[in-house]
C-alpha cells in the first residue's frame, strides 16, 4: 500500500485504496494524514464512488434490528 497517494481520477488507484482504507475501518483523518493530503475535501473527492457501499456494510453492522 502506498504510504502517499497522488492526485488522479476518482476511478483510479487513489480511489481504491481510499475505499480500502475507509472499509477497513481508517478514519478520515488518518486517510488524509497517510495520504499527505492537506484537506479532507480528498478524501471526499476519492472515496466518493464507493461511499454508499461503505455505509450499507456500516449499517449493516451497526442495525439495532439485527441484534434483537
Amino acid at each position: 500500500m502506498p504510504t502517499a497517494l497522488t492526485a488522479a481520477p476518482a476511478n483510479s488507484r487513489p480511489a481504491t485504496d481510499a475505499h480500502k482504507m475507509l472499509a477497513g475501518g481508517m478514519n478520515e483523518t488518518d486517510l488524509t494524514t497517510l495520504a499527505g493530503w492537506r484537506s479532507r475535501t480528498m478524501v471526499s473527492r476519492y472515496a466518493a464512488s464507493a461511499a454508499t457501499e461503505r455505509a450499507t456494510e456500516v449499517g449493516k453492522r451497526l442495525s439495532p434490528g439485527d441484534k434483537l
